[in-house]
């Protein structure tokens, strides 16, 4: 579905608002895409990122997931979202080199906004579909960073 943004600065404004927030940074994830209605993010996999077992821990996997950077793709200026609930389902263990979360609108609405999360595993130039989460965003007035 092709989408139209409000905000003609949508992508700066992306941007703006993902490098501000300390725990993405922390973790290390890129912005890589922003279309309206869409994004992906990547994550190059580090020690720290991994749980006992030697997979890529589920937080972290949960982190990426639960970005609503392609909800605020579609928002108009002045506003950002938040997550009212989400949903994931891991589906196979991440083991690789790179995380890619790519983000989708699913359906656009004034107080929630609907969109579907792919997280996929990236080993030796295979993508593993690894999680699938659905989430509920909901925009809110939205001043700063």
């Amino acid at each position: 579905m092709a989408f139209q943004p409000q905000n003609p600065d949508y992508r700066a404004f992306i941007e703006q608002i993902f490098r501000a927030q300390p725990f993405m940074m922390a973790l290390g994830a890129a912005l890589e895409r922003i279309e309206p209605g869409e994004t992906e993010i990547s994550l190059q996999i580090r020690p720290d990122h991994l749980q006992h077992g030697g997979t890529v821990h589920g937080g972290v996997i949960v982190a990426l997931a639960d970005n609503g950077a392609a909800a605020a793709t579609l928002l108009p200026p002045g506003q950002a979202v938040v997550t009212a609930e989400y949903r994931i389902s891991f589906l196979a263990p991440a083991v690789g080199h790179t995380l890619l979360a790519r983000g989708t609108v699913l359906r656009p609405g004034r107080s929630l906004i609907h969109t579907k999360s792919d997280v996929i595993a990236v080993a030796d130039n295979r993508e593993i579909l690894v999680a699938t989460a659905l989430g509920s965003m909901v925009p809110f007035a939205f001043n700063k960073p």
